[in-house]
């Protein structure tokens, strides 16, 4: 490549989150996520097979860009190009189509419901955003100044982006995911009956869905398959009972199912008896099918149901924008690249090692399902193994030298809540999260149904360790569970009276000494009681933010107890 012509080239492709958020099923959420990172994977081999210099992402190897590869790659992508940038552009923004047509293809040939197909691929064709630039470039040391030119003109080229023209369809139904986007549905649950409408569209009962929304719902990807919030929230239940009994049980249960219904439902789904009574249409089936389903629990010795709550992460790296304006050279970049892919690698490992289900991992961005029985150690690998990652990167700012960290929101939600809702919470603790000092932060949120959203906040490494040792304490019932609610009590009555925080913090003592003697067995340890000061002393916790820490201790707590629990035969 000779150095008159280089180019530096950098192209986006979108939009991220108008199409990865909009989504009612796990699998929605999923699929999006996958598909605009194979999008963007069409993007970067286009630019690879051409034998121009791939800087982000930067694959070890040339499969890792094959479609269909395990490889998630961010939305934007960098280069070093030879010859004309709009040849260049021409060809990626074709690979990009061509990968589109591909998918839209394989979807809509599954679809067994009637479709209006001109219209979903019309909106499918005008989802896509592709912006692109160049500028000349020139070996070191004009490696920053060309850089920092062409994310300039970047940032230009979006706030200037084209609009087309929408060609919707007057008098059809909206989607009901985003609601401005017409229903591609040539048929209604009403005129094709309820069970066989969702089986056709895989759509609910009166739902509407777009091309895209349609698209996401039918996806599939070979070989790998995505559980839905009720399969991770039920996993400490499924633990405690065993692969055996789950299995014998859930032939009982998909019998009965099949006498009301034929819609079918996942492993962990079957377990919820709400979930299942909602698929039976007349009150009187769904009573007498309630009645046999505790039936079964009965019968199996059963005594606890699974909890209706699951935890989504969302995390992103910090600074990593100083981090990679501290890189000087191409060299440094694309290093810097395979350490971020080697750290999705690992953290999709590891999440599934917990039993979890990551929804989109590439680079320092992580969005995932996790049970509640392995949230905390799950986070906490995660941070230990994003350091590690980022050994030997480091930015200069008015704080010293420094490496980027990871920040990160962990949400315990129902799992029926809305994930647009959910999303939208994470969101909120990832911002506030970021917000700590120093970065580096965990927010964790107890967003119940019916209450008031419950969050703890420090950084990762502390609140990681603090909720292992209460989660401890709970379960061994060195701490009762009325403890902490009146501890809230006492901050509420007395946050304002202008005590030293010292007074408050020996009154906490003594609530806690009291609680766990008015709960009978032996008094609080010594040690129990030393790290509760240590706690105030050091880490400077005030009365609330121990108190919410322990309400939340206690919802991992159940599940811990759960899963690592064997039932009685």
């Amino acid at each position: 490549m000779s150095e008159s012509k280089k180019l530096f080239y950098v192209c986006a492709i979108g939009p991220v989150q108008d199409f990865i958020a909009t989504a009612r099923t796990s699998h929605d959420l999923w699929f999006g996520s996958w598909m605009l990172s194979e999008l963007c994977k069409a993007a970067a081999k286009a630019i690879s097979d051409q034998s121009h210099q791939l800087i982000f992402p930067a694959p070890e190897k040339e499969r890792d860009l094959d479609a269909g590869s395990t490889l998630n790659i961010a939305n934007k992508i960098v280069a070093i190009v030879e010859g004309d940038p709009n040849a260049v552009a021409d060809y990626v923004w074709q690979a990009v189509q061509d990968r589109r047509e591909q998918l839209c293809q394989e979807t809509f040939e599954r679809v067994k419901g009637r479709l209006d197909k001109e219209l979903a691929e019309e909106q499918i064709a005008d989802l896509v955003e592709f912006y692109w630039v160049s500028t000349p470039y020139t070996d070191q040391p004009g490696y920053e100044k060309v850089r920092a030119q062409a994310e300039a003109l970047l940032a230009a080229r979006k706030n200037t982006r084209n609009f087309r023209q929408v060609n919707g369809r007057e008098g059809t139904p909206k989607s009901s995911l985003d609601g401005f986007r017409e229903s591609v549905f040539l048929d209604s649950s009403g005129s094709m009956g309820e069970d066989t409408f969702c089986a056709a569209y895989r759509a609910e009962p009166g739902e509407a869905l777009s091309g895209i929304d349609l698209l996401k719902r039918w996806g599939e990807i070979k070989a790998r398959s995505f559980p839905s919030t009720t399969d991770v929230a039920a996993m400490p239940f499924l633990m405690m009972i065993g692969e055996e009994r789950k299995q014998d049980i859930l032939h009982r249960i998909r019998a009965l199912l099949k006498t009301y219904t034929d819609r079918s439902e996942t492993d962990g789904t079957c377990f919820y008896e709400e979930r299942l009574a909602q698929l039976i249409p007349d009150k009187a089936g769904r009573g007498e099918f309630r009645r046999q389903f505790a039936e079964i629990f009965r019968e199996e010795g059963i005594h606890q149901h699974p909890s209706p709550y699951y935890t989504l992460l969302l995390a992103d790296g910090d600074n990593m924008g100083k981090t990679i304006d501290a890189q000087d050279s191409p060299e440094k970049h694309r290093t810097l690249s395979q350490r971020l892919s080697a750290f999705a690698s690992t953290a999709c490992q590891m999440i599934e090692g917990y039993g979890g289900a990551p929804i989109y991992v590439g680079g320092d961005d992580v969005l995932a399902y996790l049970p509640l029985h392995a949230a905390i150690q799950c986070v906490a690998d995660l941070n230990d193994e994003f350091n590690r990652a980022m050994q030997g990167f480091s930015f200069s700012d008015d704080k010293g030298q420094r490496s980027p960290t990871l920040s990160g929101a962990l949400v315990i939600a129902h799992h029926l809540t809305p994930l647009g809702e959910v999303l939208e919470t994470a969101r909120r603790a990832e911002k506030k999260a970021k917000g700590i000092s120093g970065k580096n932060g965990l927010v964790i949120v107890s967003s119940k149904r019916g209450g008031a959203d419950r969050p703890a906040g420090a950084k990762v490494s502390d609140l990681a360790e603090r909720m292992q040792v209460l989660i401890g304490y709970v379960r061994q019932k060195q701490i009762s569970a009325g403890t902490a609610y009146e501890l809230e009590k006492l901050h509420q009555q007395l946050s304002e009276s202008g005590l030293p925080a010292e007074a408050f913090q020996r009154e906490a003592i003594r609530i806690i000494q009291r609680k766990r003697e008015a709960g009978g067995g032996r008094e609080v340890q010594e040690d129990v009681r030393q790290e509760f000061k240590q706690w105030f002393r050091d880490k400077a916790l005030t009365l609330d933010e121990l108190a919410q820490e322990m309400i939340i201790a206690g919802e991992f707590a159940g599940a811990c107890e759960m899963a690592e629990k064997e039932t009685q035969a």
